[in-house]
């Protein structure tokens, strides 16, 4: 593969990581979870301008119950500020941007997810590393130049870093075998799961609307893979 090519999902990838880590440092936890919520909608409306890709009615009305409730069931206080909101939305548009590309590059270069990740991440790994001095603190007091590396230390960065290989291989890999949209709703089953988990098997605290929401979504989830099964059958038997 020509290394050109795989440079904007690189950019994209980079601008998801960065900016969305910001917004997350200058924002509230509720307005970043409502962030990470429109991320739905935005990769629907991206994809249909940039690529011309549509989704049914049916499909979307469930998207927007899947949104709808896991927004009831995440999003609580809400702050907003001008650089958080800036940040905010770059790290929106940056990550529909790259789930996008994740599919149309292994659609158009001909490649799997994991070939594709093969070539992406080492541009990654060092478009971050020549990014890190301009926004992170490297040379301060408590900068990471000036950190002492112990052996409990860097087990614990080595399996963050394999933690991390294997989300970036399954999000190749599901969008490739299925679309940036339906990777959003399986982000959203995830959230739903954990937060399930939390009441029923930690015994976190919950309540009727944080409930209401998570049945919503899931409502919605399982609405959204039935149609989505049946227009594949419709357009596989269209083909023979």
């Amino acid at each position: 593969l020509d290394p050109i090519s795989i440079v904007p999902i690189t950019l994209s990838f980079v601008s998801f990581v960065v900016f969305n880590n910001l917004s997350l440092q200058y924002n509230s936890i509720g307005f970043y979870q409502l962030i990470k919520v429109l991320t739905t909608p935005v990769v629907v409306i991206l994809q249909n301008y940039f690529y011309n890709i549509t989704i049914n009615q049916n499909l979307q009305a469930c998207l927007a119950i899947i949104c709808l409730g896991v927004a009831i069931a995440t999003v609580t206080d809400i702050s907003v500020n001008l650089k958080g909101t800036v940040y905010a939305v770059l790290g929106l548009v940056s990550t529909a941007f790259y789930q996008l590309q994740v599919k149309q590059r292994q659609t158009s270069l001909k490649v799997n997810g994991l070939q594709l990740l093969h070539y992406q991440a080492p541009q990654a790994a060092a478009a971050v590393l020549a990014a890190t001095p301009f926004l992170d603190d490297v040379w301060g007091k408590e900068g990471l130049a000036r950190y002492e590396m112990s052996g409990g230390a860097a087990a614990a960065l080595f399996v963050a870093c394999c933690l991390a290989f294997c989300v970036n291989l399954s999000t190749f890999l599901v969008i490739g075998h299925t679309s940036p949209v339906s990777y959003q709703v399986l982000g959203h089953f995830k959230l739903c799961f954990i937060l399930g988990a939390g009441v029923l098997v930690f015994g976190e605290d919950s309540n009727v609307v944080r409930l209401s929401g998570m049945v919503m979504a899931l409502c919605g989830i399982i609405a959204y893979s039935e149609i989505k099964r049946k227009v594949n059958a419709e357009e596989e038997e269209g083909r023979r």
